[in-house]
């Protein structure tokens, strides 16, 4: 298997987790697997959403999201890839 196949083979695998984790605690997540910003700055390792917050309104967000009102959602898929890139030395 190339780097790059095991690389989306194991954004594939956490992003499979981020979906588990929050069906099994109840935590809303979107039909495209958008979470709240307080949930993926949880599965970021994030003490809290502040960081997201502070990334974004300075320009310096790493990870797409859309706005729904005043929230920030992610997609669990862009949250796994960040984490994923993190470990493969792009982090």
């Amino acid at each position: 298997m190339t780097d790059e196949a095991e690389l989306a083979r194991r954004i594939a695998a956490t992003a499979r987790a981020i979906e588990r984790y929050c069906r099994k605690k109840g935590v809303p997540i979107a039909i495209d697997g958008a979470v709240d910003e307080e949930t993926a700055a949880l599965m970021l390792g994030y003490a809290s959403a502040d960081a997201l917050r502070k990334q974004a309104a300075e320009g310096l967000s790493r990870m797409p999201y859309r706005l729904l009102g005043n929230q920030r959602k992610y997609r669990a898929l862009d949250i796994a890839r960040e984490i994923e890139r993190s470990y493969n030395g792009g982090g």
